[in-house]
């Protein structure tokens, strides 16, 4: 199955550039990230190496077994950054209202003693 399953996801950008539904996701992805200013294009400061990133893919599969979607993320090689130098800020991952549902309704469950 995890054969089956690592078909679909790719390893490169020039792979994704090969089809239509991986461009436009990239394409909403990158606005995105402009739109949300959460990344800007800077001029290179003098004598500072540039930090790479790249293209991160997963396809999704439903219960069914077919593709629900594809999901990409452009991410940075963290471990070139140095904190105050090229990066001021970190973000951490957003939780999702069905991960914050889930939690309560445990949490609801379960009888509580106070002693």
């Amino acid at each position: 199955m995890a054969q089956y399953l690592a078909n679909y996801d790719l390893v490169t950008f020039v792979e994704a550039l090969d089809h239509l539904d991986w461009n436009a996701i990239m394409n909403e992805e990158y606005h995105s990230l402009f739109a949300n200013d959460k990344w800007y294009l800077v001029p290179l400061p003098k004598g500072q190496k540039l930090v790479r990133c790249k293209w991160v893919y997963r396809t999704k599969f439903g219960t069914n077994g077919k593709v629900d979607k594809h999901k990409d993320h452009l991410v940075t090689n963290g471990f070139s950054q140095f904190e105050g130098i090229n990066y001021i800020e970190t973000f951490s991952v957003v939780s999702k209202m069905k991960s914050i549902h889930l939690i309560l309704s445990l949490v609801a469950s379960f009888k509580w003693e106070v002693h």
